[in-house]
C-alpha cells in the first residue's frame, strides 16, 4: 500500500500552496490599493475586503446563481474534485460523537498553539496578559471545530462559501485582541480588534482552503491510511489505550465476521474517510451486535478546519508585522 505524501513535496500540493500564496499576495495587493486611495488602515482595508466577498456569494446567490460560481470568485481559482457538485459532505453522519474529554482536549492544544505563535511573533509589547489572551483565543478557536461540520449545513450557501469558519476566527479574534488590552492594562481598542479580526480572517480562508484540498488530493489508499492515523489520535485523546492496529478477523455472533481498523482497552474501532463513505453490511452489522464500539467518520472537512484554526493563528500573530506594531 503507498505511502502518504508528504506535505509540501507533492506536486498538487505545491500548486494548492502556491496557488493560496498567490491569494494572499493579491488580497494584500489589493488591501494596500484600497487603503492608499481611500486613507484606510490596512486592516480596515482587508476587513472591507472580506465583507465584498460575502456579499458577492449573497448576490449572485439572490440571483439565482450557483454558490459555487460565488466562490470561485471570491477563494480563487483553485477547485477541488467535488467543486459545484453538491457532494463535499457527507451524504450522511454515522462517526460516533465526541466526548467532553476530547473536546477539552482539543482546547487545550487549540490554547497552546494560539499562545505558542503569540510569543514566537513577540514584541517588546506583547506582555504576558497579551499571551494569556491569546491562550484564550486558542481554546476558543479550538472549541468551535467539532460544531463547523454541523454548522456548515445549515444553510447551503453559508456551507459553500465557508463563511461560518470564517466569522467564527474573526470574532474569536477580536475578542482575544480586546482581552488582551484588558489583561495588559490598555484601553480596549476597537480598531485593533478589527484589524485582528481582519488578518485572522484572511489566514482562516487560505489555510482552510490549502488544507482542504491537500486532502482531496489524496489517493483512496493514503487518505484510509490518514483515517487511521486521525484514529490512533483520537484514541489517546479519549483517555485510551491501543491495544493493536493488526488487521485480523472478528468473528460475528450472525454468519460472517469483519476486520476492526483498530483494537482499543474500550473496544473495537472503524475508520471512515471520504464524503461518500459508508460502513459496510458486515461492519453495520458489527455495530448491532456491539462488536464495533466506535466509527470514526473523517472528511476532508476535518483537515480543512485544522488548516482554518492554524491559518487564523499564524495570520494574526506572525504575519502582517506591520498592522502588529501599530499605534492605535
Amino acid at each position: 500500500m503507498s505511502q502518504p505524501k508528504e506535505l509540501g513535496r507533492a506536486p498538487a500540493t505545491r500548486t494548492i500552496l502556491r496557488q493560496a500564496g498567490d491569494q494572499v499576495g493579491a488580497g494584500l495587493g489589493a488591501a494596500r490599493g484600497l487603503a492608499a486611495a481611500r486613507g484606510l488602515t490596512e486592516g480596515k482595508a482587508l476587513g472591507g475586503l472580506v465583507a465584498k466577498g460575502a456579499r458577492e456569494v449573497a448576490e449572485a446567490t439572490a440571483k439565482g446563481g450557483k454558490a459555487s460560481k460565488a466562490v470561485g470568485k471570491v477563494a480563487g481559482s483553485a477547485k477541488s474534485p467535488t467543486h459545484g457538485r453538491g457532494i463535499d459532505r457527507p451524504r450522511a453522519n454515522f462517526g460516533t460523537p465526541a466526548t467532553a474529554r476530547e473536546q477539552l482536549g482539543l482546547m487545550g492544544i487549540g490554547a497552546g498553539l494560539n499562545a505558542g505563535t503569540q510569543m514566537l511573533g513577540a514584541s517588546d509589547r506583547t506582555t504576558p496578559g497579551d499571551v494569556a489572551a491569546a491562550a484564550l483565543g486558542g481554546a476558543l478557536q479550538a472549541a468551535k471545530l467539532p460544531s463547523l461540520e454541523a454548522a456548515r449545513g445549515v444553510a447551503d450557501l453559508v456551507y459553500r462559501a465557508r463563511l461560518v469558519p470564517t466569522a467564527a476566527t474573526a470574532t474569536t479574534a477580536a475578542i482575544e485582541s480586546l482581552t488582551g488590552d484588558i489583561l495588559s492594562g490598555r484601553t480596549p481598542s476597537v480598531e485593533r480588534a478589527k484589524d485582528a479580526a481582519a488578518m485572522a480572517a484572511i489566514g482562516q480562508r487560505v489555510g482552510e482552503r490549502a488544507a482542504r484540498l491537500y486532502a482531496h488530493g489524496l489517493s483512496r489508499a493514503e487518505k484510509e491510511k490518514l483515517g487511521e492515523k486521525l484514529s490512533l489520535m483520537r484514541t489517546g485523546m479519549r483517555g485510551e489505550k491501543t491495544r493493536t492496529t493488526e488487521k485480523t478477523k472478528e468473528k460475528l455472533e450472525g454468519p460472517g465476521y469483519w476486520v476492526p481498523d483498530q483494537r482499543t482497552t474500550e473496544g473495537n474501532i472503524e475508520a471512515k474517510f471520504g464524503y461518500r463513505a459508508a460502513l459496510t453490511k458486515r461492519q453495520t452489522q458489527a455495530r448491532a451486535e456491539g462488536s464495533l464500539n466506535r466509527v470514526d467518520q473523517w472528511t476532508p472537512n476535518h483537515i480543512g478546519s485544522v488548516g482554518s484554526a492554524f491559518g487564523g493563528m499564524v495570520a494574526n500573530h506572525l504575519l502582517f508585522p506591520a498592522l502588529r506594531e501599530r499605534d492605535y
